[in-house]
């Protein structure tokens, strides 16, 4: 009995210093969301937003592309032009230019803003986190 329960503490205190390690920060208001978003560009750390993309994405100069393209140096970009990945033929037909306003409306809903590329993220609805992920895309330069 002893020994499971130090086990599950020492769980705990693993999972405690894994989460602190990645940086994921909680917030609770708007404005705590700005100045996380503020800091995290400030840092080029990735805000905990960028999580979700950060599974299929890398954001570092020369990194390889994962299950989606490294997405450094993005803003400013022409859609669909990085060397080395295989764009979705919607991508490659696709005439935009990667700035705020299209990364925003491609992060809230992909599949509604190029009908028929292969990224299977759903969306992020949350303006906030949309525009946190902005930010640090913005640094990343």
């Amino acid at each position: 009995m002893q020994k499971a329960r130090f086990f599950g503490v020492a769980l705990m205190a693993a999972s405690t210093f894994a989460l602190a390690a990645c940086g994921g920060e909680k917030t609770t208001s708007s404005s705590s969301t700005s100045g996380a978003r503020q800091t995290a560009a400030a840092t080029n750390r990735p805000p905990a937003a960028f999580s979700q993309c950060a599974v299929c994405h890398a954001v570092k100069p020369d990194a390889p592309a994962m299950i989606g393209p490294n997405l450094y140096g993005i803003v400013g970009r022409q859609a669909a032009r990085q060397e080395g990945f295989a764009y979705s033929r919607a991508l490659q037909n696709a005439d935009f230019v990667w700035d705020e306003e299209t990364l925003a409306k491609f992060i809230e809903n992909p599949q509604g803003f190029v009908k028929g590329n292969r990224m299977a993220f759903v969306g992020e609805r949350q303006a906030e986190r949309r525009d946190a992920i902005i930010e640090f895309l913005k640094t990343a330069q």
